[in-house]
């Protein structure tokens, strides 16, 4: 809207003076505000008083906030301006001309009550000034100026040297008393993180010299383990050469984590990071709602000779760990027939799989505790009291040939290839044929058993089995079970409790041991979004990945700095969020 006004002065000598000025805005504000498009300087005006606007219908004039406002000497909020109106706002009258070629409108404004003396008069009566109460603003600055300079420095610095003893080591075993102990921490900037509070009354633990910012040497006196973040020889940018820990870690923000949680200081980096550095081995990330690559699984792809590899879910990794199982068939909604009880059982992902103690990993599941209540390796219908002992095939072989010698010796065993009991006077033994004779039927059963259904067939149900040079020379192969799936990234069961197993990992679906049930990226980026979701869980890089690598040397500061990105929040000034200065 393309307004013109014409303020008319009224001149000392009599007679009036006009001032135009042409405003162009889609609202035109009027007050004694800075920012008003008509700026009209009186006292009685409120800071926004009116404002004039184009709308359906014609151009209209609204008080704000309960300010007067009078049209054509009729009090209203609103009304319509057309030529001839006049609006009274306070000591000013404004009068609606016709609006000139090209423009919107045009109006006068004009005082019509001034102020007059009433002001001055009022000041001349008032006591404003200091000076006439005898307190000058001279006297005052000195007096301020001579409180501040000898409270808050002259008193925290004799509370600092005032020890009684000279010495760095004499200031970190003596403390300040009294006043001069609260005059020290006059100078607390604020509250020490929850970390550091069992040592924050003593300063000098990390400012070890007065006037001196705390040198990386106070924090490495107790974080001396504290690792490199990539190999420094491989990656000389990334070992932040020339910045002090305190650019990182900002002290006296509360009792709340001094690491920074910003996530432009990864992705400054990590953005290209296959650019920036050409070695490295992880993908570009910046954000983890938009821009991460997909999760690289820790697979074990032979477990006899150890091998395990990082492969990304992307390339559907196969796992070789050496045991043969399908999660379908236990997770069988209409269950399983248990040995032990007389109805099925309906297994859960819990009847196997339990978190640590911390609620992070998973236990690695055992066949006494997870496997051993349905599958009782009986091999032996006449002797169900005998079980085979897992873990070790040699033992359990031996245990199958002591089980038949056993029965051979002591008779009864219901099977017509057995040997016939022999009766003798207590305390008789066998006669050496007889012996004999036993023994090599106990021999035979045994054979038959450890290459069958129930020796060689029940041990292959579940392992991979590796045969010898002869039938009963047969072994099952090494295990290796995966514990940590993904060790470039922390997440802990703990707090996904309340979530169910499947919806991470497909394993009602799984048909085979050798399926990597790990989620991907796109399961997780379903809660989880980045520093900025506002639908999603916020999700910065350091909720998942922590900066000093497990592995690496330790972290020291070399005197010269590396060449960091020019647009790396560390590259100069780092002018992060307020919370983490």
């Amino acid at each position: 809207m393309q307004v013109v006004v014409s303020h008319i002065l009224k001149k000392s000598r009599g007679g009036t003076a006009r001032r135009e000025q042409e405003i162009e805005a889609a609202t035109i504000r009027i007050g004694r505000g800075a920012d008003c498009e008509l700026y009209l300087a009186d006292p009685r005006l409120a800071l926004g008083h009116a404002v004039v606007e184009g709308r359906a219908g014609g151009v209209f004039i609204d008080a704000l906030g309960g300010a007067n406002l009078a049209v054509n000497g009729a009090s209203t909020a609103t009304a319509k301006l057309n030529p001839g109106d006049k609006v009274s706002l306070g000591p000013y009258e404004i009068e609606v001309l016709a609006a000139p070629n090209g423009k919107d409108l045009a109006f006068s404004v004009e005082l019509l009550r001034p102020l007059g003396d009433d002001l001055a008069e009022l000041k001349l009566r008032s006591n404003v000034r200091l000076t006439r109460v005898g307190l000058g603003k001279r006297t005052w600055s000195y007096a301020l100026f001579v409180l501040i300079f000898g409270f808050f420095l002259v008193l925290p610095v004799v509370g600092f040297f005032g020890h009684g003893e000279v010495g760095k080591a004499a200031m970190m075993k003596v403390q300040a008393t009294g006043l001069l102990a609260s005059a020290e921490k006059l100078w607390l900037p604020g509250e020490t993180s929850s970390a550091h509070k069992f040592f924050g009354a003593n300063c000098q633990s990390c400012h070890q010299q007065p006037f001196v910012q705390v040198k990386d040497g106070a924090c490495l006196n107790c974080h001396e383990k504290v690792t490199h973040h990539a190999d420094p020889v491989k990656f000389p940018a990334a070992t932040f050469a020339g910045e002090a820990c305190a650019s990182c870690h900002k002290e006296h923000n509360g009792p709340k984590a001094i690491v920074r949680q910003d996530q432009d200081f990864c992705a400054s980096c990590h953005t290209n990071i296959a650019a920036l550095a050409p070695g490295a081995t992880v993908g570009n990330a910046s954000d983890f709602g938009k821009a991460h690559p997909q999760f690289r699984a820790t697979v074990v792809t032979d477990a006899a000779k150890g091998v395990v590899q990082r492969i990304s879910l992307a390339d559907k990794p196969v796992e070789q760990s050496g045991l043969k199982f399908a999660h379908d068939k236990h997770l069988d909604p209409k269950g399983h027939r248990n040995p032990q009880v007389a109805e099925n059982v309906v297994l859960a992902c819990a009847n196997c799989h339990q978190p640590d103690s911390a609620g992070v990993l998973m236990q690695t599941a055992r066949f006494a505790d997870s496997c051993g209540g349905c599958h009782l390796l009986q091999f032996e219908p006449q002797a169900l009291d005998r079980k085979l002992p897992h873990g070790k095939p040699a033992e359990a072989m031996q245990f199958v040939r002591d089980t038949y010698s056993s029965i051979a010796l002591r008779g009864g065993f219901a099977e017509t290839s057995a040997p016939e009991p022999v009766r003798r006077r207590a305390g008789q033994a066998l006669s050496e044929d007889e012996r004999l004779t036993a023994l090599a039927w106990a021999d035979k059963k045994a054979d038959e058993v450890i290459v069958g259904r129930y020796g060689k067939g029940l041990c292959a149900g579940c392992h991979v089995v590796v045969d010898g040079a002869d039938p009963q020379s047969w072994t099952v192969a090494d295990i290796r079970v995966n514990k940590r799936w993904l060790p470039g990234g922390a997440f802990t069961h703990a707090k996904h409790r309340d979530l169910d197993c499947v919806g991470c990992h497909a394993a009602p679906t799984s048909t085979a041991s050798s399926d990597v049930l790990i989620p991907t990226v796109e399961t997780c980026q379903n809660c989880h979004g980045g520093e900025k979701a506002v639908d999603k869980v916020p999700s910065t890089c350091v909720s998942c990945h922590g900066f000093h690598k497990e592995g690496l040397p330790q972290f020291k500061v070399p005197g010269k700095a590396a060449m960091l990105p020019a647009n790396h929040a560390l590259a100069g000034n780092w002018n992060g969020p307020a919370a983490s200065r």
